[in-house]
């Protein structure tokens, strides 16, 4: 069996920024509805082994104590699309995973295509959707904004082995959240394999377009609603490990308004000024560019390097997974390679 050590770290976390990254506006439409179908589907708890070997018991550490994992699970759900998009890199599909019709017409991101057909789709308003991953009867619980306090974390911890974010930032870093699913399903080799392939991939993105190093980026969501403009600010935040693996530097601006905040900074739009980098992708939630004010003035719109980007982009770049880099570094190369030279 496996079980949770209840010796938690904290009574709660900062309330994120995440979704407000990639829109409040989707935030809200991401959270909407609540439930999931019973599944039909069983999975006996008799597997001790792995395409890698004997399962290793794991004690995972994470922000709201530790869990420990003494057999391979068999019935994961994935309440953050970081780890869903992990477990589906790694050949796992999750029997739930949180979804929005923000996502795309099923719910799913356009690079999940039809990974998660034979999944069940767990929509929420507010709060812990304890109900619709209970129906599920999983064996273990994979979260992270999701859960915004040792309270939520309890909720589904009372019932079921959870892992909550392996750290404070408000973005994981794909390879860490990578790393550590290859632990908990007893496959580090194969996450192994999965980080090389994709960081590979960026690789050579970098060997085409060498004009990139050094380049500044300005990465930012428009809220038209509270005139409130939301920055990734933080260089260490797991939304800028591909940015940065592709050798760009955060705006001057956004660093200097941004110091001390943990992942995003929240600028109103007098504050606009400070989106200097070379390069700018921004969510703007339908406004158009022309009823922002200051916008036309920003060193990247003058350059031609600034990009509107849809929903999925967002996402993809904002939350950033095995799956979603790929797909996201072809939405955004155009603009890139015109940066680039």
């Amino acid at each position: 069996m496996m079980g949770v050590a209840r010796n938690g770290s904290g009574e709660g976390r900062p309330r994120v920024l995440l979704r407000s990254c990639v829109g409040m506006a989707v935030a809200a439409a991401l959270l909407v509805g609540c439930g999931g179908s019973d599944s039909e589907s069983t999975a006996a708890k008799t597997t001790v082994t792995t395409s890698e070997g004997e399962f290793t018991p794991v004690t995972i550490e994470h922000v709201f104590g530790t869990t420990e994992i003494t057999e391979r699970p068999q019935r994961i759900v994935s309440l953050d699309p970081q780890w869903t998009d992990v477990l589906l890199a790694m050949g796992e599909t999750p029997v739930g995973f949180v979804s929005s019709p923000q996502f795309g017409e099923r719910g799913t991101f356009p690079w999940q295509e039809d990974l998660l057909a034979n999944s069940e789709p767990i929509t929420y308003t507010d709060g812990v959707p304890v109900e619709a991953v209970a129906k599920l009867r999983p064996d273990l619980v994979l979260a992270t904004y999701a859960l915004e306090s040792k309270a939520d974390y309890e909720k589904l911890a009372g019932q079921f082995d959870v892992v909550a974010s392996p750290t404070e930032e408000q973005v994981q870093k794909w390879e860490d959240l990578t790393d550590l699913t290859g632990k908990i399903l007893g496959e580090p080799a194969a996450a192994e394999r999965v980080v090389e392939k994709v960081t590979k991939t960026v690789d050579s993105v970098v060997s085409d377009l060498p004009g990139l190093k050094g380049k500044t980026i300005a990465f930012a969501n428009y809220y038209a609603p509270g005139n409130q403009l939301i920055v990734l600010s933080d260089p260490d935040d797991g939304a800028n490990v591909l940015f940065s693996r592709l050798g760009l530097e955060l705006a001057p601006g956004i660093l200097a308004l941004g110091e001390g905040v943990n992942g995003r900074a929240e600028l109103s739009l007098e504050q606009i000024d400070a989106l200097d980098g070379d390069i700018l992708l921004a969510l703007t939630n339908g406004t158009d560019t022309a009823d922002i004010v200051g916008w036309d003035t920003l060193p990247a719109v003058e350059a031609g390097t600034a990009k509107v980007l849809d929903t999925p982009t967002a996402w993809a770049l904002n939350s950033p997974s095995p799956l979603s880099v790929p797909w996201a570094i072809e939405q955004i190369r155009p603009t890139l390679a015109s940066a680039a030279n």
